[in-house]
């Protein structure tokens, strides 16, 4: 997702002739946020599911 505004924002800076780094910058640090911040819910189950099946694995490796 970062990586499509990012070529969005380069497209329209090379069409205007804006050389500004953070025109770039910004836009692609909030698309990052706001993608982890909506899947944040998703990663934490499948975070601590997988914890919790290698701490069981782990409890009966005798």
């Amino acid at each position: 997702m970062a990586l499509a505004v990012g070529l969005v924002i380069g497209i329209l800076q090379a069409a205007t002739s804006i050389n500004e780094a953070t025109l770039s910058f910004v836009p692609k640090l909030g698309i990052v946020i706001l993608a982890m911040a909506i899947s944040s819910s998703f990663m934490l189950t499948q975070m601590t599911d997988y914890f919790a099946f290698v701490f069981d694995t782990i409890a009966t490796m005798n």
